[in-house]
Formats: C-alpha cells, structure tokens, sequence
C-alpha cells in the first residue's frame, strides 16, 4: 500500500499526450505549451469543502452547458492520403484532405495550404444536443470494431485522437467523463481534448490548432465524502493522511480567502495541490493514481455505502481558449477505481 509519505515521489509516469514535431506548428501557441512552472493564484481551489464546491449534479447549468458542441475523430500525417483512411476504416468522413491542399478542413480559407494530410469524422451533424457522452458515443459507435486499424496506424507514426470543440457559456465550464465512457475511450487508445472557448463569436479550430495545451496552473484532488464521514477512519482504511478533512457540523477553518461556515456534509480530500510542481495535469492526475493504488476495493465498499467520490482538475488558464487533456492510460487508471473524471476550468475573461 502506498503511504501518503510516499505519494508522488516517484514521477516517472506517463504526461499529457505528446505531439510529433511535424504537429507543434499547428496545435502549440509558442510560449505556452512549453510552460512547466507553478505560479501562485488567488482563484478558487479544490480543497476547500466539498459542499460549497461546483459538481457536475450540483452546479447551476449555465457552468455546465455548452452553447455548442461537437466531438471529433482526427487522424493526422504528413503522408495521408484520405482515399486510404476511407477504406481501411469503412466510413465517409466529414471532411479530409492531402498535406499541402489549399482550402482544406472546415473553414476552407483560400491561400492556407494544409501542413500535413488530416483525416475528420465529426459528430456535429448528427448529435444536436449538448451532452458530450452523446457526442463522443457517437464516434466510438462509428468506429466500432475499428480498434486494430487504429493502433496499427498509431503504429506507423499517425496521430489519432478525439477533440471535443466546447463553446462555454461562461467563464467556468466543467467538462466530465464518467468511468463507462473512459472504459471505452482506453479501450480504443484514445487521449481525448476539450478545446474550450469562451468566447460565443469563435470558432472551434479543430483542423488546425490547439492553442493553451498547458494552463497557468492546475493540481487535481480526490474527494470523498458522506453525512457520517469520519475522517479517521477513512485515513485508517485507505492508509492515507488527507490533505484535508472534517466530520458534518463542523466549522471550517478559511482558506485562500474562503469565507467561514458550517460543513454541511463529511469530507476528505487528497490533493496534488503544493507536492507536484508542474503545469502537467498528467502529473497530477499520476500522483493521486499512485496515492491510491491498492485501493479498489476499499473504494468499491465506500461506494456500496453510499459514498460519493470522484477526481477534479482545477485548470487556470491565461486565456479565453484553453485545451485540457487526459490520455488513454489515465482514463484506464480512474475507470478501474470507479472514479468520474471532471475539470474545474476557469478562463480568463479578459485577455
């Protein structure tokens, strides 16, 4: 078991999904991608109580919603050929094109010659909601069976990934994934991104960038909670100390300016916040999964006891546009422990 002395101490996983260098040009605002020092901020933080916190059944909709959304299936190289990809995989794309075609992808603009072939099977079109597990069933459903071809072409140097294009109606979306759907996505090998935008005149520039890969700051919490929480013994079960914890009824001590107030529910949350000195949310999310490694069934027994858990990335971004990810072996990791997945996103209205 894993000691919370020991949590994270050994950082040698995996990170946040890794482009082929022929891609950087096309999906890394320069400055940013590169951008690996923590700095301080007086936004909101995740280890504050559970009950006062946005959650994906809790929170006003206008945090969740998105005014438009879709999700894609995008395949990349420099030596596409779109003819190829239509055949081996069975399926008409939305939109595909050879590297150095002039008006390729959605918008088509004159004079842009497209830096590599690209291959995009939009859900856009046939989902007209805005739930993104409708979105995203849609293209596993059309790709079902389809598992080998992909990976052998990952194989062969491709980039094969999902992006869901969400357009937030606030400053504050929080985009989740359930445990089914990461079960699936893992199974198919696929790092999925969110391309957030804020603002509602853009548009979602999935065939071309993905600006912000890295956030000005970002740390993930496990949180735990129920009425009859005793924070004690979820420390001796789990064989963890909490980064924070408290029995309902309590009065919470403030922090980072949090006003004071009565728990209204038990809590114990383990954070990344402070021990992972990194703008890799991949880091974070590593650092928990180590944490808790050797605690399925312990979780598994919380749950049949009416316990609540789930993981949540606090992510600040210097932008109105910004571009979380989570790759397939993180999403492997939580679907086992039964653990939902959700980003805390906060924008940054004015730049």
């Amino acid at each position: 078991m894993v000691k919370a002395s020991d949590c994270g101490s050994d950082m040698r996983g995996f990170e946040s999904p890794r482009l082929p260098h022929f891609f950087h040009h096309i999906w890394c605002k320069p400055g940013i991608q590169n951008k690996d020092s923590k700095t301080s901020s007086a936004c909101y933080n995740l280890t504050m109580p559970l009950d006062s916190l946005p959650t994906p059944d809790k929170t006003d909709t206008t945090a969740l919603a998105s005014q438009r959304m879709r999700a894609t299936l995008r395949i990349y190289h420099p030596d596409l050929a779109p003819d190829e990809i239509t055949s081996l995989l069975q399926i008409e794309p939305t939109v595909a094109w050879s590297a150095g075609q002039d008006q390729y992808g959605f918008r088509k603009r004159p004079g842009h010659l497209a830096p590599s072939g690209g291959w995009l099977l939009s859900s856009r079109a046939t989902v007209k909601n805005n739930v993104l597990q409708d979105h995203i069933l849609h293209l596993l459903e059309q790709i079902s069976g389809s598992h080998t071809i992909l990976k052998a072409l990952q194989q062969r140097g491709y980039m094969v990934d999902i992006v869901v294009s969400w357009h937030a109606t606030n400053w504050n979306p929080t985009p989740a994934i359930s445990p089914a759907l990461m079960r699936q996505l893992a199974r198919f090998d696929l790092p999925v991104w969110f391309d957030i935008y804020q603002d509602d005149s853009s548009q979602a520039l999935v065939e071309e960038s993905l600006p912000a890969t890295r956030p000005e700051e970002t740390y993930a919490t496990f949180r735990l909670y129920h009425p009859e929480l005793d924070p004690d013994e979820i420390s001796t079960l789990m064989q963890l100390k909490a980064t924070r914890q408290w029995r309902m009824g309590e009065q919470l001590v403030p922090i980072d300016g949090e006003r004071p107030r009565t728990a209204n529910l038990g809590g114990w949350l383990l954070s990344s916040r402070d021990r992972i000195n990194s703008t890799d949310a991949a880091r974070h999310l590593e650092f928990l999964l180590d944490c808790l490694q050797g605690s399925g069934s312990c979780l598994r027994s919380l749950i049949a006891r009416g316990y609540k858990m789930d993981v949540v990335v606090a992510w600040f971004s210097d932008s109105w546009n910004t571009c979380p990810a989570i790759t397939p072996q993180v999403m492997q990791k939580l679907a086992a422990l039964d653990l939902e997945l959700w980003f805390d996103v906060y924008l940054d209205e004015w730049a």
